[in-house]
């Protein structure tokens, strides 16, 4: 009943409910969903990854509006995106779509979360390399890696919490990773298609200003990097703990 309602809410407010009912995370209205997203003063970034076939624009619909730089053979493919017209492939190594350095990602211990849909293909492990915010495995960055078999959220440079799990099923799933805010003791959190799946304690401090990247990036190895598709990427300054 509660995830009926909340859609219903969302489908008045011109949003697309996520999974569980969890944060109504995709505004439908112009710009972003300019005053019908009623979270919108936190939202960091939002990626809705729409476009033409091929397309190598991406427009950053929140707040700030911030530009975002496509590196080598990243596209907007329009072949079965989750929402809207298209959704992002990443095609080969080094594919990445990225906004520069900004002090509004210096959250210092205050809350963050990160959500995304995604259809990851690359197997082996859980470390095909996604988004980094910050400093590469740096004390002071986040790195999330979503592979065809699971998960994994680090933090403090070499801190992972790992998840594993079969993703590599041609259906798009979502994922949502939660930093909790201080003072006292953090949390990072992992939630795939609703439900809190792995937590954990952290001493993160995003402290210093910075982009943000995402697609396949990281460490030079093929086998460390994201590949599959990927669609509405939203970060927002809250812990959004729903499920």
């Amino acid at each position: 009943l509660r995830s009926r309602q909340l859609a219903a809410r969302g489908a008045q407010r011109g949003f697309f409910a996520l999974p569980g009912g969890m944060g109504l995370a995709r505004p439908t209205g112009g710009g972003g969903g300019g005053g019908s997203d009623p979270d919108r003063a936190s939202r960091l970034l939002v990626l809705h990854c729409d476009g033409a076939n091929g397309g190598t624009t991406f427009i950053d619909s929140g707040p700030s509006g911030r530009t975002m730089t496509v590196s080598d053979t990243l596209i907007t493919s329009t072949s079965s995106p989750k929402f809207g017209t298209a959704a992002a492939l990443v095609q080969a190594s080094g594919d990445q779509v990225r906004c520069a350095a900004s002090a509004d990602f210096a959250v210092g211990t205050g809350a963050i979360t990160y959500w995304f849909f995604a259809k990851p293909t690359r197997g082996g492990d859980v470390y095909g390399s996604f988004l980094s915010h910050g400093s590469f495995n740096g004390s002071d960055g986040v790195q999330l890696f979503v592979a065809a078999n699971g998960v994994a959220f680090r933090t403090e440079g070499t801190s992972d919490l790992t998840y594993s799990v079969s993703l590599n099923d041609g259906n798009w799933h979502f994922f949502k990773f939660v930093l909790t805010p201080g003072p006292g003791t953090r949390y990072k959190k992992i939630f795939i298609d609703g439900p809190e799946v792995a937590s954990a304690t952290t001493t993160a401090n995003l402290s210093t200003p910075s982009g943000v990247d995402i697609g396949s990036i990281g460490n030079s190895s093929v086998i460390f990097r994201f590949s599959g598709g990927f669609d509405e990427v939203v970060i927002s300054a809250l812990a959004d703990l729903s499920t």
